[in-house]
């Protein structure tokens, strides 16, 4: 998605998932990994989207995994039950 590309885009940000939010007005949210010896905060993550995207688009949550869970091909795993937390 866009809003997945976007992520990548910044330097800390090594990958990107995004779904709706459990909630029923369908908001964003966005599970993302670091690059080794990176730091950034949810809301300095936020304000790059905000940069980058339409309001409706940036994520209202952000989660910060050490790494994403891929298949066993390597794509990302988006039926992995850490999604559904």
């Amino acid at each position: 998605s866009e809003v997945e590309l976007i992520l990548r885009t910044h330097h800390a940000v090594c990958d990107a998932f995004v779904k709706p939010s459990s909630n029923t007005n369908q908001k964003l949210k966005a599970f993302v990994s670091l690059c080794p010896n990176c730091a950034v905060t949810e809301n300095e993550l936020k304000e790059y989207c905000k940069a980058h995207l339409m309001k409706w688009a940036v994520p209202e949550k952000i989660v910060f995994l050490d790494s994403l869970p891929l298949t066993p091909i390597g794509k990302i795993d988006k039926k992995h039950e850490i999604f559904n937390r």
